[in-house]
C-alpha cells in the first residue's frame, strides 16, 4: 500500500513539473509572438500601444536579448512621440540589462544612436577573487655570523610551498586608469645554506641549512594603467604594500665536521622566530599584465615585483634568541626579502550609466 501511495505521489510531482515547464515554454514562445507583433506595429506606424503591449513580457518571459530589443522599441516610440524624459529612463533600463551593449549603425536608426551616445557607461566598481605563486629573493645588508666574516659566505634560495590568494578591488576614476586594492594571505619561505669554522672545536667546520617559512597578510595598493585594444587589455602597474607578518618558523638542524667525518648532527623542532622579525614591512610595486574581457566580468593574468623597504630581522634582536645562537652558533643576517609573484584571477565589473557633461 505504501509503495502505491509512493508511486501516485512520484506520477503527481512529475505531471506537475511538466506541467510547468510547458508553461514557461509556451509563455517564452508567446512573449517571442508578441516583440514581433510590436516590430510589426512599429513598421506600420501603429506605435501607440507598442509600451503597453511590451510590458508585462519585460517583467517576466522575455529572454535578456529580446528585452533588450524590446526596450529598443519603446525608446524609438517615446523619441518619436517627443517623449523625451521616458525615452531617457527606458535607456537607463536597457543598460542596466545589457551593461556593454553596443550600437548597430546600421540598424539602430540616428535618433537611438544620437540618445545612446549621450551616455557614458564604465565599470565604476570591480570585485574579484586571485591566487598564485610567488619566488623570494633575499638581499644581505648586513652579514652576521659567529665566526670570520671573511670566510662567512652563505647561500640563500627560495624554497618550497609558496603561494598566495586573495580578493581584488578595483576603482576607476578615469578610462584608462585604475586603483586597485588586493588584500591577500602569503604563505613564503627561503632556504639558507653556510659551511664555517666551527667557534669552539678549531679543528671542525659547522655546515647550517634551514628553511624558513613565513605567512603574511598583504595589503597592496597600486595604480594600472590601461592599454585598451578590443576584448585584450595590456596594463601596467605601480603601487605600495604593507606586509603583517603573522607567523616566521625556522628549523635548524646542524652538522659538525671533522674532515670529512660527521662527528654530530643536531637537529631540533620548528623554532617561531616572530619576536626576531619586522612585524610590518614597507614594499615598492611595479608589474605587468593582461586582461581578456567578456560582457560582465574580465580574467587577467599578471606579474609584479616587490621591492622590500625595510629589514626583515629586527637588528637589535639578532642575539637575542640562546637557542639558535648556543646551540647551533647561528644568528641572522640582517636581510630584506623581495618577492616576485605571479597572480591570476576573475573580476566581476558593476557599471555606472550617467548622461555626459556638455
Amino acid at each position: 500500500m505504501k509503495k502505491l501511495y509512493k508511486l501516485k505521489y512520484l506520477i503527481t510531482l512529475l505531471l506537475i513539473c511538466s506541467f510547468m515547464n510547458s508553461n514557461i515554454h509556451l509563455q517564452a514562445q508567446d512573449c517571442t509572438v508578441t516583440l514581433q507583433t510590436a516590430r510589426n506595429m512599429y513598421t506600420e506606424g501603429d506605435i501607440e500601444g507598442i509600451p503597453e503591449l511590451l510590458k508585462g513580457c519585460i517583467k517576466s518571459g522575455f529572454t535578456k536579448e529580446e528585452k533588450v530589443q524590446a526596450y529598443k522599441l519603446i525608446i524609438q516610440v517615446y523619441l518619436f512621440e517627443d517623449k523625451l524624459q521616458q525615452a531617457e529612463e527606458t535607456l537607463l533600463k536597457l543598460k542596466k540589462t545589457n551593461p556593454v551593449y553596443e550600437i548597430d549603425y546600421a540598424n539602430d536608426g540616428a535618433e537611438f544612436i544620437s540618445l545612446f551616445n549621450e551616455y557614458e557607461t564604465k565599470a565604476f566598481l570591480s570585485v574579484g577573487i586571485f591566487g598564485g605563486t610567488n619566488f623570494p629573493s633575499i638581499q644581505i645588508t648586513e652579514p652576521f655570523s659567529t665566526n670570520n666574516l671573511k670566510s662567512y659566505n652563505p647561500n640563500y634560495q627560495g624554497a618550497s610551498g609558496r603561494f598566495q590568494a586573495g580578493v581584488k578591488v578595483i576603482y576607476q576614476p578615469y578610462n584608462n586608469i585604475e586603483l586597485h586594492f588586493e588584500p591577500n594571505f602569503m604563505k613564503t619561505s627561503f632556504s639558507y645554506t653556510s659551511t664555517f669554522d666551527d667557534f669552539f672545536e678549531a679543528n671542525n667546520q659547522t655546515s647550517i641549512s634551514f628553511d624558513e617559512a613565513f605567512s603574511f597578510i598583504n595589503f597592496p595598493v597600486s595604480v594600472t594603467y590601461n592599454y585598451t585594444h578590443k576584448n585584450i587589455v595590456p596594463y601596467i602597474k605601480a603601487g605600495l604594500n604593507l606586509s603583517y607578518l603573522v607567523s616566521a618558523t625556522i628549523q635548524l638542524p646542524k652538522k659538525d665536521y671533522l674532515n670529512t667525518s660527521v662527528l654530530t648532527a643536531v637537529t631540533g623542532t620548528d623554532i617561531p622566530v616572530n619576536n626576531y622579525r619586522t612585524k610590518i614591512t614597507k614594499n615598492v610595486l611595479f608589474g605587468l599584465g593582461i586582461k581578456y574581457k567578456f560582457p560582465l566580468f574580465f580574467l587577467y593574468a599578471e606579474a609584479v615585483q616587490s621591492i622590500a623597504m625595510d629589514n626583515l630581522v629586527l637588528k637589535s634582536e639578532i642575539y637575542s634568541n640562546t637557542e639558535l645562537y648556543g646551540k647551533y652558533q647561528y644568528v641572522d643576517d640582517f636581510i630584506k626579502m623581495h618577492n616576485f609573484t605571479i597572480n591570476g584571477g576573475v573580476v566581476y565589473s558593476f557599471y555606472q550609466h550617467k548622461k555626459k557633461e556638455h
